[in-house]
């Protein structure tokens, strides 16, 4: 039986665990459930035990304050440098939600996969038609993407720039993410679809029934990028 690269499992809003061919199991921003009192559930871990904890930030819909013995925890606030566990290296990124520096992204590698975990760079999102943004935005982010989880929500609707966002990176797959309506993911994807050419499809937008996903190989660079859309549920072993 072949492993795949990656193995994807969705919580809900910006949480995932993720589960690399290595055996090296990561979890990111575990929030509290429908945080500040919105419809965006966060499903429980069950049994699993990670091998590494990601916090792109410490607010409370992506840190419900559980405690990891045994883990390593990349703290995005305190964390400067690269870091290697077990062949997965993560690479910090500063990015903006409200403030400069206030989120950290994170590339994460993994043999040949280029993954960005984007946290809530919802600021970075705002300005991208802006022409210095969109360089800053390239610098941020430089290189072939794989895969990327993208906020597509904020305390005010941000679908059509997240969109752009996209549009500009152009990664391989995206999965959006932090959303506080099922709405705002139906805009995001209609809006993805929106850009699509007779006969020249930019983004192949697949609704699966299902919080799973697997990545089986890097590819050579599609023409197209897949986007994905999840639905969360408990995780089990």
């Amino acid at each position: 039986m072949v492993v795949p690269l990656l193995q994807i499992h969705y919580l809900g809003h910006s949480s995932f665990v993720l589960r690399f061919a290595s055996g090296v199991s990561l979890l990111t921003d575990y929030g509290k459930s429908n945080a500040f009192g919105t419809g965006s559930p966060i499903y429980d871990l069950g049994d699993l035990q990670p091998d590494v904890v990601l916090y792109s930030h410490h607010d409370d819909d992506h840190d419900r304050g559980d405690e990891f013995p045994g883990a390593t925890i990349l703290d995005g606030a305190h964390l400067h440098e690269e870091v290697g566990i077990d062949g997965v290296v993560f690479e910090p990124i500063r990015t903006s939600e409200r403030a400069p520096g206030d989120n950290t992204s994170f590339l994460i590698l993994f043999e040949e996969l280029r993954v960005i975990f984007a946290g809530d760079c919802q600021g970075e999102i705002e300005a991208v038609d802006q022409p210095a943004q969109r360089e800053r935005i390239a610098a941020l982010f430089p290189g072939r993407i794989d895969l990327l989880f993208l906020p597509i929500d904020w305390t005010h609707p941000i679908a059509a720039k997240a969109a752009s966002f996209v549009e500009l990176l152009r990664p391989r797959t995206v999965i959006p993410i932090h959303y506080w309506s099922r709405q705002a993911k139906t805009d995001f994807l209609s809006l993805l679809s929106g850009k699509n050419e007779p006969g020249a499809k930019q983004f192949l937008v697949e609704e699966l029934d299902r919080p799973d996903y697997a990545i089986d190989n890097v590819g050579n660079g599609a023409a197209s990028t897949r986007v994905i859309s999840l639905e969360p549920a408990p995780f089990e072993s």
